[in-house]
């Protein structure tokens, strides 16, 4: 409603889309972005499903990886 242009629109409604997803599987939507926006890179691109909140939980919340930039909880 308030982004300036289409695109930044689509953009901001994937991340709304990905933080409530986290909410409603109960993970925390920082620690969930900070792993997936560092493993992606890496991460093989037919096991990319695995990468959404609700399968994320299951496979990497245990020990997700961390930014030196954020300090640890």
């Amino acid at each position: 409603m308030f982004h300036v242009t289409e695109v930044g629109a689509r953009a901001a409604g994937i991340f709304y889309t990905l933080i409530r997803s986290c909410i409603k599987v109960q993970v925390d939507p920082t620690t969930y972005l900070v792993d997936i926006l560092q493993r992606i890179e890496t991460h093989p691109a037919l096991d990319v499903h695995l990468l959404t909140p609700r399968l994320w939980k299951e496979n990497f919340a245990s020990a997700p990886l961390t930014s030196d930039l954020r300090p640890q909880r």
